[in-house]
């Protein structure tokens, strides 16, 4: 009986045994699936970190394109208002130059028609005087 008694103690304390080290067990797979989470998580919150910095980054690529364009495109219209500015300029000088001739030819061919006109009355004065 008390061999019995021993034996089945004994069987009580090897089932201990094996119910803590199932718990131990189980607690290292779930501990072991908690980690895996974890790194999962970390790994996921990585690539949507990298994913977002790729795309800032294309966005900004695509800014600076954008304001290169729209300089070369300013630069343009600059050099046209400049040419077209230069012609105005260059034709309104023209204009003013030929004006200025034309003024100066008709004052000159006033002046002659004065001088001409003074010789006439000298020498009708001349021959009056005569």
């Amino acid at each position: 009986a008390a061999a019995e008694k021993a034996a089945a103690q004994a069987e009580e304390l090897v089932k201990g045994v094996h119910q803590s080290k199932e718990r131990e067990l189980m607690l290292a797979v779930e501990a072991a699936i908690a980690g895996e989470r974890e790194r999962g998580d970390a790994a996921r919150r990585l690539a949507v970190g990298e994913a977002v910095a790729a795309c800032e980054r294309e966005r900004e690529i695509e800014r600076k394109a954008a304001i290169e364009a729209a300089v070369a495109q300013a630069e343009r219209k600059a050099s046209v208002m400049i040419a077209r500015a230069e012609q105005t300029t260059e034709a309104r000088v023209t204009a003013q130059w030929q004006s200025g001739a034309s003024r100066m030819r008709d004052d000159s061919a006033e002046a002659l028609a004065r001088v001409e006109r003074a010789r006439e009355a000298s020498a009708e004065a001349a021959a009056a005087a005569q």
